[in-house]
Formats: structure tokens, C-alpha cells, sequence
């Protein structure tokens, strides 16, 4: 098989500074990883948040033509519609709830 004595002996020396073919990374690599990494983060955030922002005045444009279509509706047959309120329950600021 292989020769593993190497490796069982006791030594001062950790296994990973043991083998010679063992390489780490600089920081000088390790910095232009994440530099890179960054600018690509910030490249993509300008399309992003405009997509974002157009989503938003879709969806006030949506709303928008929704109210036309009911105020359409509302004066082909005034008789013939209902309003549905929702509002929160009506407390006074200073009340409280344990006493009748």
C-alpha cells in the first residue's frame, strides 16, 4: 500500500504543515475574491431595485383602473351596489377593557 509512518509519528509538526504539496490561499487572493464579489453585488442591485420600483407603480396603476371600474359600475346602476367599510373597532384611548 502506501507508506503512512509519516503521518502516525509524533512531531511538534501539525499534519497540515506536514505535506509538502499543501497550499493556502493569500490574503491578497481572499480580498480580490470578496472586492470582486462586491462589485458584482453592487452592478446587480441597480436593475434589481428598479424592477422593484416599477413592480410598485404597476400595482398603483392596477389599483387605480380597479376604482374606475367600480365608479363605472357604481353610475350604470347607482340602485345597485353596496360599499363594504372596513374600519378598526371604535375605542376610546383612555378606556379599558375589564370594566363594564
Amino acid at each position: 500500500m502506501g507508506d503512512f509512518s509519516k503521518y502516525t509519528k509524533r512531531e511538534d509538526k501539525s499534519f497540515l504543515t506536514q505535506t509538502k504539496n499543501h497550499r493556502a490561499f493569500t490574503l491578497m487572493q481572499l480580498l480580490i475574491v470578496v472586492g470582486i464579489i462586491a462589485v458584482v453585488s453592487g452592478i446587480a442591485v441597480v436593475p434589481i431595485q428598479s424592477a422593484l420600483t416599477k413592480a410598485k407603480l404597476d400595482k398603483v396603476e392596477i389599483e387605480i383602473e380597479m376604482l374606475g371600474r367600480a365608479v363605472e359600475q357604481i353610475e350604470e346602476d347607482p340602485d345597485n351596489f353596496c360599499f363594504v367599510v372596513l374600519l378598526p373597532p371604535l375605542r376610546s384611548p383612555n378606556s379599558n377593557c375589564d370594566t363594564v
